[in-house]
């Protein structure tokens, strides 16, 4: 029997048959017929008064503006959506992974559904506790912060006899969709001020810029500068998103986000960052300096390889509809790179607000720092012909980087991290 996970997040639905990560994003077009996914999306600006994004962040039934032939209520276009799903998925049964702000009647709602689309739910889980589930954590406690089109939120999970999800938040009530309107409102001020043009007066031009941001979304750019251009009436408009327009997108945002991981850090506490989550600009960089939290930044294909680990677990119940908020420990080899072995703890460095590849950094030709892999496992950071400093003391001989330090040379700042 096939089972596969369905990550239920209103920037894109996902699920993984084969090795490659399929998705659709939450969006409708309310009409005859209604349209789903990325075509829906595809008319986001251009008929703004029929598209709902809303569907599943608040799934329910009651009536929504624009109702129209079978389209009652969010819960109308959310099974659409799940029906298109499961035809295209063809699973025999899933294990949906949860938004952290699902209350009881969301998920039995959720289960109503799927059954009328004869998905079969094997479980319906918190993904910060699969993901706890699947590394090898001493901390106390864990905290994973997640991001969605509408709000972030962060949920805490004990680590005790088992896996236990204690508590979640919402971190900012602001999400994703913000950033891109924020974003868009930036390139229209400027590009009325240097061209006299704003994309946002015209349905089609503005259906542009918000594919375009959209697109570097989803492929994980919206934190590095981005050139974004525009056609009208066979002119070409352009305009590069700066490091700084993209942290001022989010300068609210971030604080109030550290605020919360803040509070709800009693001890030493390790924090899993989401790829959503990652996407903010700016925001890794501020989780660098709470103290006594270790930040792992999670691959956009981190849920699925902890579902897998799990799933032998979720099998050994023969029940169905099964509501997964605690897993038992289980006894396995760590899948961190232990100190003795050729695999070095830090993977990435994170700069611009991008985590690079750390040998990818090492090639670059305009690379700023002196790294050196050496047969221990370690990466050594050396001198160079510049003042640097490591954790805001100066290097004045070569050091063995750990996870979590901070080089600054001159205004450029480089943190060591680890991908998982």
């Amino acid at each position: 029997m096939s089972t596969l996970l369905l990550d239920l997040n209103d920037l894109a639905l996902r699920w993984r048959p084969n090795d490659e990560i399929v998705d659709t994003p939450a969006w409708a077009l309310i009409g005859e017929p209604p349209l789903i996914g990325r075509s829906a999306l595809s008319e986001a600006r251009l008929q703004p008064r029929r598209i709902n994004n809303q569907f599943w962040h608040h799934l329910d039934t009651n009536p929504i503006a624009g109702a129209a032939g079978v389209v009652r209520h969010h819960a109308d276009l959310a099974f659409l959506q799940l029906k298109d799903i499961h035809l295209a998925a063809k699973a025999d049964a899933y294990v949906i992974s949860v938004p952290a702000h699902y209350e009881r009647a969301q998920l039995s709602l959720l289960l109503g559904l799927a059954a009328a689309t004869s998905m079969r739910i094997k479980a319906v889980a918190d993904p910060g506790i699969l993901l706890a589930n699947s590394v090898d954590s001493e901390a106390p406690a864990l905290l994973y912060l997640d991001a969605s089109l509408h709000d972030v939120s962060l949920t805490v999970i004990s680590n005790g006899q088992q896996w236990q999800r204690q508590q979640s938040v919402t971190a900012n009530t602001k999400g994703l969709l913000s950033v891109i309107d924020r974003l868009a409102n930036q390139i229209a001020k400027q590009l009325i001020q240097t061209e006299r043009f704003d994309p946002l007066h015209l349905a089609a031009t503005e259906q542009q810029l918000f594919e375009q941001l959209f697109e570097h979304l989803e492929s994980q750019n919206l934190g590095t500068s981005s050139t974004i251009q525009l056609i009208h009436e066979d002119r070409r408009y352009e305009h590069t998103l700066t490091e700084a327009a993209l942290r001022n997108a989010t300068v609210d945002m971030v604080p109030d986000i550290i605020k919360c991981i803040q509070t709800n850090t009693a001890s030493t506490a390790e924090l899993l960052v989401s790829h959503r989550a990652a996407l903010l600009p700016g925001l890794l960089e501020a989780m660098a300096l709470i103290p006594s939290v270790q930040v792992t930044r999670l691959t956009d294909s981190a849920l699925f390889e902890a579902f897998d680990q799990a799933l032998p677990t979720l099998l050994e119940s023969q029940d169905f509809n099964q509501l997964i908020y605690q897993l038992p420990k289980t006894q396995r080899p760590s899948n961190r790179p232990a100190a003795d072995t050729e695999s070095p703890s830090i993977t990435h460095v994170l700069f611009n607000g991008r985590a690079i590849p750390i040998d990818d950094y090492r090639a670059m030709p305009s690379v700023a720092l002196v790294l050196e892999f050496v047969a221990s496992g370690d990466w050594i950071l050396k001198p160079g012909s510049e003042p640097l400093t490591l954790n805001q003391q100066a290097l004045t001989q070569q050091r063995t980087l750990s996870i979590g330090d901070r080089v600054t040379l001159g205004a450029q700042t480089f943190e060591f991290i680890q991908v998982l």
